[in-house]
């Protein structure tokens, strides 16, 4: 408490100085030390739910995406290429497509075409590769936006700003191992540092297909969950639900969980960051991992 009086006091002090330096020059015509600021676009990039999201076999990979402004009505570039980095190696950018000069546009991606900008062969595609596309514009007064350029140090002139509502700067796609969902049926484990804070085996039935049912969550037989698993997107989610309306610690009541995650096919584990709820509040959320 006495950190947090002595920290207010600086802070006080400190905006009281601002006012006091400041005041002179209020008003329409005195806007001190403010850079002059250049309208840019800003990409947006949405995936085509119809075709692939990751890569599990490269060679039959097809992907779709389209490519707009965020602002579609303000500025507008002369021309947008799309760039590609493959692993994080953002010192060799390739261009997907360049001279892009109609928004909206829908752009194909194939697992052949990743491969022959990289030079390699497609089946050398392997899982934990990945794939990230951006945005590079270039603008009327020659100046040029990179998609990558925060990668590189640059991030004056990028165009990779992702702090708007909806927005989506990037696209990257990943390498996976093929997915078999019943790989997970049986006995597994759950390893819950979080709210549970233990280790302890669960059954796990599919009673439906693409979802799993899993049953003794926090070593209680009667508590269950559903996890859905899209084997297109590898996203695992857990709608909330109420597992236990009487959960055996002290008198809390209507337990439940919901969140979403991802799957590794590689290992066989699935991670979903879980909010644990009850009728009287909120235990935050963390880490719940299903793996076999």
């Amino acid at each position: 408490m006495k950190n947090y009086l002595k920290y207010s006091i600086v802070l006080l002090t400190g905006f009281a100085f601002l006012l006091a330096s400041c005041k002179k020059e209020v008003g329409p015509n005195h806007l001190p030390n403010l850079p002059e600021l250049t309208r840019s676009p800003i990409p947006l990039f949405t995936p085509d739910t119809a075709f692939d999201a990751v890569i599990q076999e490269p060679v039959d990979f097809h992907a779709a995406f389209t490519i707009a402004l965020y602002f579609p009505d303000d500025v507008q570039p002369v021309s947008c290429d799309i760039d590609v980095a493959m692993d994080g190696d953002y010192t060799k950018i390739e261009k997907l497509k360049t001279g892009i000069t109609t928004f909206p546009m829908q752009i194909d991606v194939t697992g052949d075409d990743l491969a022959q900008l990289f030079g390699i062969d497609v089946n050398d595609i392997k899982p934990g590769d990945k794939f990230e596309l951006r945005a590079t514009f270039k603008l009327k007064d020659g100046t040029v936006l990179n998609g990558f350029a925060n990668d590189i140090g640059a991030a004056e002139t990028s165009s990779d700003i992702k702090n708007f509502p909806g927005s989506q700067t990037s696209i990257t796609y990943n390498a996976v191992c093929p997915l078999d969902i019943s790989t997970f049926l049986g006995s597994a484990t759950v390893v819950d540092n979080f709210f549970w804070e233990d280790t302890y085996p669960v059954t796990v039935t599919e009673p439906s297909p693409g979802v799993l049912k899993v049953t003794g969550i926090n070593q209680v037989p009667g508590e269950s969950v559903l996890i859905d698993v899209n084997s297109k997107t590898f996203i695992a989610t857990i709608a909330s639900q109420v597992i236990d309306p009487a959960p055996p610690f002290f008198s809390y009541t209507n337990l439940s969980m919901a969140g979403s995650g991802t799957v590794d096919a590689c290992n066989n584990v699935i991670t979903v960051n879980v909010s644990w709820n009850v009728a009287q509040g909120s235990f935050g959320s963390g880490p719940f991992v299903l793996k076999k």
